[in-house]
């Protein structure tokens, strides 16, 4: 009904099934059929035929015609039209589109029918309708089960190196002693990072998404990222989500793009703050970095900027990449600027996401000891910078590293110190692997990914 009502008239004549289980009741001889009333009705009501595959061998040809219809049908019909105000912004959305044309980006019944030849032809073509040089490929990789058990295996040994870096008797002396009710207070705080997260990316795009199928592709994201070194595997999941909830292809990566830019915007902004706080206190022995040090900081950065837009291929890839992103950013700024709501959104659910997580390693912190949240929030910010720069997947072992280094720094005891980080990882890391692999999979059901 609701597809008469879409096209406005109703097909003259019949409509050819393939035997579907709410129209037939029974097969009976060659394409007569046994139909269901309420089917029948229907047809009465909208005055049309139908018209049966007939069963077995006889029929195959048949439906594979069927089949063959449905798929033109929904590749002509219900794929979305770029919605462009000129040729110049559709070759810009062509443009997004390039990194991604080749085998890996592909589903598998698709890279049987696109050879490399015509990915390659298809990239040239959209360089040529752009004017520009052909991008770089985007660097994909599959997961492999390699890969899996090698952090499978650098896990456990971290996990169990980790506690003989402290005092092991001091570790456990902390955890018979700690106050379990911290722990629901962290994972509490780890929760509220996937609804700051809905909240930013909502903030990001112009269009409303459902809140709650929004929240359980954050948790999938989280899910993804597990597995997947540098956010890459949740950051193509958000597009994809993006792209099914009506945003056009373009806007869907600079959305994921922006809302990593004021993450890391907010992230400085808070690192700053909390630095700050930190440095005020009495009873610690955190220092704040000397103005020169910061100085020889900045320099360093300005002397790698420079290096970089010195070279051929770093100007290509200044050009192609950050040049490109920034532009791409800045307009999507412009526009959410009109919507001071959405802009409250994008940076407030990235400082949210930030704040919660400092609030569950607080909390994680109060469970053996007692830390400032200053410096707790000035630990956390400054070691998931250090952190972010591992390979493995979110800081796996780098970050606990940090973290344990960090509150020894500020006067924790390395017992203490590693069983509060050890509680933080799981209240934040491995408790959200179940209900994230339920989330990316009823995602995959109602067809939200």
């Amino acid at each position: 009904m609701e597809a008469f009502a879409h096209f406005g008239g109703v097909p003259a004549g019949h409509i050819r099934y393939d035997n579907l289980k709410p129209a037939v009741i029974k097969v009976l001889l060659g394409r007569q059929r046994l139909e269901n009333e309420r089917f029948v009705a229907l047809r009465s009501h909208y005055f049309f035929d139908s018209f049966y595959c007939e069963p077995g061998i006889d029929g195959a040809h048949e439906k594979g015609g069927v089949e063959g219809e449905i798929g033109g049908f929904r590749r002509n019909h219900l794929v979305p039209v770029p919605k462009v105000g000129s040729l110049a912004e559709l070759n810009a959305v062509l443009a997004t589109a390039e990194p991604f044309l080749q085998p890996l980006a592909l589903s598998a019944a698709t890279r049987k029918q696109a050879s490399k030849t015509l990915l390659k032809a298809l990239r040239s073509g959209i360089a040529a309708s752009t004017d520009d040089e052909p991008a770089p490929l985007e660097r994909l990789a599959r997961v492999r089960l390699r890969t899996v058990l090698s952090i499978v295996t650098l896990t456990g040994a971290f996990y169990i190196l980790l506690p003989q870096l402290a005092n092991v008797d001091d570790s456990f002396a902390a955890i018979r002693s700690a106050n379990w009710a911290w722990l629901l207070v962290a994972v509490a705080m780890s929760v509220a990072t996937y609804v700051a997260s809905a909240i930013g990316i909502s903030g990001a795009v112009p269009v409303g998404l459902p809140f709650v199928p929004n929240v359980e592709a954050q948790m999938a994201s989280s899910f993804v990222n597990r597995v997947t070194p540098a956010n890459v595997g949740g950051m193509a999941l958000n597009i994809r989500f993006l792209r099914k909830a009506g945003v056009g292809p373009a806007e869907a990566v600079t959305a994921v793009g922006l809302n990593s830019l004021a993450g890391g915007i907010m992230h400085v902004l808070l690192l700053v703050v909390f630095v700050a706080l930190a440095g005020r206190g009495k009873a610690s022995g955190f220092k704040i970095p000397s103005d020169s040090k910061l100085l020889v900081a900045f320099a360093a950065v300005l002397a790698l900027a420079g290096f970089v837009s010195a070279t051929r291929r770093g100007r290509r890839l200044m050009r192609t990449h950050v040049v490109k992103f920034v532009k791409q950013s800045l307009s999507s700024v412009a526009t959410l600027a009109r919507s001071p709501v959405k802009l409250a959104m994008l940076f407030g659910g990235s400082a949210g996401v930030t704040l919660a997580y400092i609030g569950a390693l607080a909390a994680a912190a109060a469970l053996h000891g007692n830390v400032s949240f200053a410096h707790v929030g000035a630990v956390y910010l400054g070691t998931s910078v250090i952190a972010a720069a591992a390979p493995t997947p979110g800081g796996l072992g780098a970050l606990e590293a940090a973290l344990v280094a960090g509150f020894t720094g500020v006067g924790v005891k390395a017992g203490v110190a590693v069983a509060a980080v050890l509680s933080y990882r799981l209240a934040t890391y491995w408790l959200p692997v179940l209900p994230g692999w339920l989330s990316l999979h009823r995602l995959q059901r109602a067809n939200l990914l």
